[in-house]
């Protein structure tokens, strides 16, 4: 019997596929498993990765206390996976940890924990970073490879950070804002390794730095073999050039200011160095059959049929009616709006 989708129903539902699991709903599956297990089920989750043995073996624990680095670790993990979770949560999770165990219990006071975070040393977290690529690279396979080369993407992104007088003065606030009333920002550049889903290394930064500039510190990790993929704020001449020094290809989006005369409406311009894709450009007829196989390809994919899904263009959260901070929090005073601005109790 031939099945007739919900919409359309003069169509068959063959192209649109069966729906199936996606491996980022499964991933989430994992991740809520792991923000709802006690600190001993999210050790033993990620035991295959992170063994106990070996981050014992890491520990520069001089005397015994509660807060080993590698609770601490964990529990901090717990606060990366839940997204921004209180200090209070992942203090729980300690607790529970220590009553299976038969430890003595903390009080109920997060400082000791903060304090003990803090000095969650960066040699410890170096080894967990190499530890984690080592156990991603045995599994990449093949299939992972484009046409036999390995992707490696590069972007650049920015962060806000705590207001502290230090994040201050080393990520300053964007120069829009009344001095004393935003938060800093830090510009991160990092190359990520899509074969296994980790990112290889990062460098931190002004956040209005040029990108291009991270790629400087960050050109040791494209190899021979590698694709350097990347947007238009990479495209450069120079940076074409030394990567294809090191036998590493390159592909990028054409710089707004080359070919300033194109019709951009018609498509995407790319830049790149490889060989099969610049000998199309000379021979129409092979690009127009290279174009033909590529939208074919395109026409072919199936998109799942996701029931019950909706994205409404909303927000989640209303804005709140206060006023907008001026000046810094003790120079600020509050002035009540009729009908608009109401003080908190």
């Amino acid at each position: 019997m031939k099945k007739l989708p919900p919409f359309l129903p003069g169509f068959s539902s063959k192209p649109q596929g069966s729906p199936r699991r996606r491996q980022l709903e499964i991933l989430r599956e994992k991740r809520d498993e792991a923000i709802d297990s006690s600190m001993a089920e999210l050790g033993a989750l990620f035991h295959d990765i992170l063994p106990a043995e070996w981050l014992a073996s890491i520990t520069s624990d001089l005397r015994e206390c509660i807060f080993t680095q590698t609770v601490v670790f964990w529990a901090w993990l717990s606060q990366v996976f839940e997204q921004n979770e209180s200090c209070a949560r992942a203090l729980a999770l300690v607790e529970g940890w220590c009553k299976t165990n038969g430890e003595s219990r903390p009080t109920f006071d997060t400082s000791a924990y903060c304090r003990a975070r803090l000095r969650l040393p960066d040699e410890f977290l170096d080894e967990v970073h190499k530890k984690i690529e080592s156990f991603a690279e045995a599994r990449v396979e093949g299939h992972h490879l484009w046409h036999g080369l390995r992707l490696k993407a590069i972007d650049g992104t920015s962060v806000r950070l705590m207001d502290t007088p230090e994040n201050q003065a080393a990520y300053p606030q964007p120069p829009g804002q009344a001095a004393g009333c935003g938060f800093p920002v830090m510009g991160v550049v990092g190359v990520l390794d899509p074969a296994r889903g980790t990112l290889s290394d990062y460098i931190t930064c002004d956040h209005r730095q040029h990108d291009i500039k991270g790629f400087y510190k960050l050109r040791g990790h494209f190899k021979p073999g590698d694709l350097a993929v990347g947007d238009r704020a990479f495209c450069s001449y120079e940076l074409l050039a030394l990567l294809k020094e090191v036998g590493a290809e390159s592909i990028m989006r054409l710089h707004q200011r080359r070919d300033a005369k194109g019709d951009w409406k018609r498509g995407i311009h790319l830049d790149t160095s490889l060989k099969d894709f610049a000998g199309l450009l000379r021979h129409p007829r092979r690009l127009a059959e290279a174009l033909s196989l590529f939208e074919e390809c395109l026409r072919e994919r199936i998109i799942p049929i996701r029931p019950g899904r909706q994205e409404p263009r909303a927000v989640k959260t209303r804005p709140k009616s206060y006023q907008y901070m001026t000046k810094p929090r003790r120079e600020f005073t509050e002035i009540q709006h009729r009908g608009k601005y109401r003080k908190a109790a």
